[in-house]
């Protein structure tokens, strides 16, 4: 039986050049993460990551909890989220042209909502980086090779639209429900899984133990 935990990245930098880098309280959340993990004497026997540079960190990160432990460290790109930059530029342009452009965070999440229902129903056309279908392919693969690996604990570093379509394939959720689970998965928020004998079993989803002390409850974050 294998352990996995489906890390999602510490807080990234939303509304700045590169989104795709760790904050200073996105890297915090990370050391937090690795923390806790290391005082319940639960160290990983293979790290997988996304190849984005926010799934790296945020790994780099918890590990750091663990000094030098030799852990196997695999990239895979079946991990990475969804392009959600062009997801919602092909929205604003296609279907809400005479909407402003988001420029707060509770507008750019209510943006990310409607073009994620629009995407998931094929209403965005044939100009991103991916279908629906598609992103739902991937995520399965990597799922599939997940459940494959004959290893005692793996911890998953990814993003919140991946983790949250890996649970709609294995709780067997509709679009809608997987678009509600991503928006509300926290940053460094931890979703435990068991695989048996080809199965997936669910413990815990977008769980974050290491944040929900008094001292640490202002980092709790969503992007």
């Amino acid at each position: 039986m294998s352990q996995i935990y489906l890390v999602r990245h510490g807080q990234a930098s939303l509304g700045k050049a590169n989104y795709d880098q760790l904050s200073p309280l996105g890297e915090a959340q990370a050391t937090k993460l690795g923390e806790h993990l290391a005082q319940l004497d639960a160290p990983p026997s293979i790290i997988i990551t996304g190849s984005m540079a926010r799934h790296q960190q945020t790994a780099q990160g918890v590990l750091a909890a663990f000094g030098d432990l030799p852990v196997r460290q695999v990239v895979d790109p079946n991990w990475n989220e969804f392009d959600f930059e062009a997801l919602i530029r092909e929205y604003l342009s296609t279907l809400a042209s005479d909407e402003p452009k988001p420029t707060k965070p509770a507008e750019f999440f209510s943006a990310l909502r409607r073009a994620l229902q629009a995407w998931s129903e094929g209403r965005l056309g044939d100009n991103l980086p991916e279908t629906w279908p598609q992103f739902e392919q991937r995520i399965q693969t990597a799922l599939q090779e997940l459940m494959a690996l004959q290893t005692e604990r793996v911890f998953v570093f990814s993003s919140g639209g991946a983790i949250s379509m890996a649970m709609k394939h294995i709780m067997r959720l509709d679009a809608h429900m997987m678009i509600d689970l991503n928006l509300q998965t926290r940053n460094t928020g931890v979703t435990e899984l068991f695989a048996k004998n080809g199965q997936c079993y669910v413990s815990s989803i977008n769980h974050i133990a290491h944040l929900l002390t008094p001292e640490h409850k202002a980092m709790i974050t969503y992007a």
